[in-house]
């Protein structure tokens, strides 16, 4: 008897759709869909659907980075540093933080007034204790909803954050 229960549950677990899991995870895996296949706008309409219509969505956090980068990848700065602002206050632990922290940073530099960049500078470098016990770098990868990869190397006299292997931020301190 166990085990037909089990096989049933199996059965109806592998036919499961992922809109099962919820209008907010069927539009997280459009969203995905659509930037796999490169159409971003299309991708960006969903995420931020999610994070217009579905505040408490365990897809929000990744839709919030995507429109940020979103916006950065359309030289909006203003909605951009705002989106990501919104990002660090909302999700002050997430593990994507650094990269958005970076895209901030990039958005000051372009200011006159240095205090943000500074702040930013210290916010990068302080945001991970690394320990080099073993080691003299530790990395960071992260892939965006939007299918972007990022990566964080982060050495005992440096910072170092690229997306798409292009140098994003390098700071050295």
């Amino acid at each position: 008897m166990k085990k037909i229960a089990l096989i049933t549950y199996i059965f109806l677990v592998s036919m499961a759709s992922p809109s099962l899991g919820g209008e907010d995870s069927s539009l997280f895996s459009k969203g995905r869909k659509f930037a796999r296949s490169s159409q971003k706008e299309f991708a960006y309409m969903q995420f931020r659907d999610i994070i217009n219509n579905f505040p408490n969505s365990v897809h929000r956090e990744q839709a919030l980075f995507a429109a940020g980068e979103y916006y950065a990848a359309l030289t909006d700065h203003l909605e951009s540093k705002r989106i990501f602002e919104q990002f660090l206050a909302e999700y002050p632990d997430s593990k994507s933080k650094i990269f958005a922290l970076a895209y901030l940073y990039k958005i000051a530099e372009l200011g006159e007034n240095t205090a943000p960049v500074e702040k930013l500078k210290t916010d990068i470098i302080t945001i991970r204790q690394v320990g080099f016990v073993f080691r003299n770098s530790k990395e960071l990868k992260y892939l965006s909803p939007l299918q972007h990869h990022y990566r964080a190397v982060i050495r005992i006299d440096r910072i170092l954050i690229e997306k798409e292997g292009e140098t994003l931020v390098e700071l050295s301190y």
